[in-house]
């Protein structure tokens, strides 16, 4: 299986972005509407439980 969306993450980006989290400092926050949010937890939940 390959995802295009995925290899496209820089490996330092994402390093950068979990040490400002770690240090308490939100990066790059979005805001989604909550029937976004709970459509999403579903399909998150359903991707868990496999």
């Amino acid at each position: 299986m390959d995802c295009n969306a995925m290899r496209q993450i820089d490996p330092n980006y994402l390093t950068w972005v979990l040490e400002e989290l770690v240090a308490g400092r939100e990066r790059n926050v979005i805001e989604v509407a909550p029937e976004e949010k709970e459509l999403a937890q579903v399909a998150l939940d359903r991707m868990l439980e496999v």
